[in-house]
C-alpha cells in the first residue's frame, strides 16, 4: 500500500500541471488534471497520441462526475452505478461540458470509477484525472515500473508507486445489458488483451456507432445518445 503523503505529493504535483504515471487495475497509467490544457497537451505529446483521439476520464466514486449526468436518464445512471467503482469504462454524452483536448473529436467521453486503491485515493484529493495506459503509442502498455521509467524517463514529472491490480489483461465481463429494453439496448465493447490505443481506434473507425446509438436512443424525451460500455480491464 503506498503510504498517504506520497499520494498527497502527488496531488499536489498534478495541481501544479504535472503529468505523473501510477499503478492502475491492469498496466501502469499516465495521468494529470484534465482542466490543464497545457499538461495534457504534453501528456499526449508524450505518447505521441493525436489529440482527435480523446481520453479517459477516471475518478473515485460516480457523484465526481455529477456535472456531466444533470440530463441523464435514470436508468442509464443505474447501469453505470451497478458496473463500478471496476475496471469498466462507459462512453457517454459529454454534451459539450468539456473542452476538446479531452473529447477529441466524439460525441462521447469514456468514463471509469476506478477500484484501484491508490488510485481513488489520488482521485479524492484531486477530482477526476485524464488516465490513458503507459506506452507511446504503438508500443504495449506499461505492466512494471521498470518498463514506464524505460519508456518516459526524463519526460514525465514523477511516478506514483504501487502495486497493479488483480485484473487480468483478456478479462471479459458476461454483461449484456439485458435488463434494458430491445429498443433502448446499448452496443457493449469487450476488450480482450488489447491495450486502450488498440480499442479506441477500433472504435472510432466505425463512425456509424454513434449514428445507431442516436437512433435506437429516439424513443427517450431527451435528443440524446445513450451510454456504450466496454469491460476493459486495461482501458486508460
Amino acid at each position: 500500500m503506498v503510504s498517504s503523503w506520497r499520494v498527497q505529493q502527488a496531488a499536489q504535483d498534478i495541481r501544479a500541471g504535472a503529468v505523473i504515471a501510477y499503478p492502475t487495475e491492469a498496466v501502469w497509467g499516465l495521468g494529470c488534471d484534465p482542466w490543464d490544457e497545457e499538461a495534457v497537451y504534453r501528456l499526449l505529446a508524450i505518447k505521441s497520441r493525436p489529440v482527435e483521439k480523446g481520453l479517459i476520464l477516471i475518478a473515485d466514486n460516480i457523484r465526481q462526475f455529477d456535472f456531466l449526468f444533470e440530463d441523464f436518464p435514470q436508468l442509464w445512471l443505474d447501469r453505470m452505478a451497478s458496473t463500478w467503482p471496476g475496471p469498466n469504462t462507459w462512453l457517454v454524452p459529454h454534451q459539450n461540458l468539456l473542452p476538446e483536448w479531452i473529447t477529441g473529436i466524439h460525441e462521447t467521453v469514456a468514463l471509469r470509477v476506478t477500484d484501484h486503491p491508490t488510485v481513488r485515493e489520488l482521485c479524492a484529493l484531486v477530482g477526476p484525472l485524464i488516465s490513458t495506459s503507459a506506452n507511446p503509442a504503438g508500443r504495449p502498455a506499461a505492466r512494471s515500473r521498470l518498463r514506464v521509467e524505460q519508456y518516459f524517463r526524463g519526460q514525465i514529472d514523477g511516478v506514483l508507486g504501487g502495486s497493479l491490480g488483480a485484473e487480468p489483461l483478456n478479462k471479459l465481463l458476461p454483461e449484456a445489458l439485458s435488463q434494458l429494453p430491445q429498443d433502448i439496448q446499448p452496443e457493449v465493447f469487450h476488450q480482450s488483451g488489447k491495450n486502450h490505443d488498440a480499442v479506441t481506434a477500433e472504435r472510432y473507425r466505425n463512425v456509424g456507432v454513434a449514428r445507431r446509438l442516436r437512433h435506437s436512443y429516439r424513443t427517450w424525451p431527451k435528443p440524446m445518445a445513450g451510454p456504450i460500455w466496454w469491460s476493459a480491464a486495461q482501458a486508460h
